[in-house]
């Protein structure tokens, strides 16, 4: 039906840049100009070239309302005819400011379905919910049909003996009760579960995912480096952390906490991480998307962070004084602005981090 279908995905703090790169890259177009505006033409008149070819774009993940035309997608009458936009996005107001002509609702797993992913990623079957009183049945409705949270709580359970099974399912219901207003997601509990049953070097990688953007991609040599950099044992070569990361990644696949894409943390899972780190004493993190660096200093909360992560690409990137004693990890994208050569290190001071390493 279409020569072509490209898959954006759109985070709640939008980079336009990357996302035109992003369809540049699948249009095999190379982008001249330097603005965002300049960018969006060239990809228009790209787009305009194309109107025999029938191409779907898949805006993934829209939260709020959000301007094709900032990335060069326009519909006029003649692309229409050829052009054509499927949205998702889990806020139904989303459809309705993006004046979509068609909806469609993706409701919630019955209660049968969920049980049958449930059985496929706990390896359990009818006989052996029934010996353990069903307490495997009640683990899967509580994840309320929510597919993702059933494949992370389904995980957890695979080969797990009889008592583990109660016990785990009597700390989901506390934690579904202590849930507090603020809480990340309704991903949370079987997320905060699946957690507390790591190893504590993959709890400190699972983490370290949620310094992150939504939706990026982390190279596991990235996990390697910042590990190793972390690491308490100045013995451990980067060949041996490249081997234990391997092992630590696989754990946290067959959890279904992280993709295989590099390595990706779904968004409702990063979410979860990121209250799961700022309600742990030593693991506290700050996220920065859409303010300078120099703002983030002015929070108070950065005073008990374990890691600060800096992701903010409308200007370059500024270096100020932090006072963070705790701080263990800053990590500061630098990717979109060149050479590291047009980088001012001149402000650039340690005094207040003295716990970096």
């Amino acid at each position: 039906m279409f020569d072509k279908v490209i898959l954006i995905t759109v985070t709640q703090t939008p980079n336009i840049r990357a996302i035109q790169g992003e369809i540049a890259d699948m249009l095999k177009l190379k982008l001249e100009k330097h603005s965002e505006n300049g960018r969006a033409q060239e990809l228009w008149l790209c787009l305009n070239s194309k109107q025999k070819k029938r191409i779907l774009f898949i805006v993934n993940n829209l939260w709020g309302k959000f301007k094709l035309m900032d990335i060069g997608i326009l519909l006029d009458d003649d692309i229409k005819k050829t052009l054509k936009i499927l949205i998702t996005t889990p806020d139904e107001r989303v459809c309705t400011s993006m004046k979509c002509q068609k909806k469609i609702h993706l409701e919630l797993l019955s209660e049968d379905e969920s049980w049958n992913l449930f059985q496929t990623f706990a390896e359990i079957d009818d006989q052996r919910s029934t010996v353990l009183k069903d307490v495997p049945r009640q683990i899967c409705n509580a994840s309320m049909g929510l597919p993702l949270a059933i494949k992370i709580v389904g995980s957890l359970f695979n080969e797990r003996e009889d008592i583990e099974w109660q016990q785990a399912y009597e700390k989901l219901v506390d934690s579904k009760a202590s849930d507090d207003e603020d809480k990340a997601t309704s991903c949370l509990p079987s997320t905060k579960l699946s957690y507390d049953h790591l190893p504590t070097r993959a709890k400190k990688i699972f983490l370290l995912c949620a310094l992150f953007p939504e939706e990026y991609r982390i190279p596991s040599e990235d996990l390697v480096r910042y590990a190793h950099g972390l690491s308490t044992n100045e013995r451990s070569s980067l060949e041996l952390m490249r081997s234990s990361m391997e092992a630590t990644i696989n754990t946290l696949l067959k959890s279904c906490l992280v993709t295989r894409s590099s390595v990706k943390m779904h968004n409702i899972v990063r979410d979860a991480a990121l209250w799961i780190a700022n309600r742990t004493d030593d693991c506290k993190i700050l996220v920065n998307v859409d303010k300078p660096l120099s703002t983030v200093a002015e929070d108070n909360r950065i005073r008990d962070c374990f890691a600060v992560s800096s992701w903010w690409f409308n200007e370059n990137p500024s270096f100020c004084q932090l006072h963070a004693p705790n701080l263990k990890m800053l990590l500061i994208n630098i990717s979109a602005h060149g050479s590291l050569n047009s980088l001012d290190l001149s402000t650039l001071t340690f005094e207040g981090m003295q716990g970096l390493q």
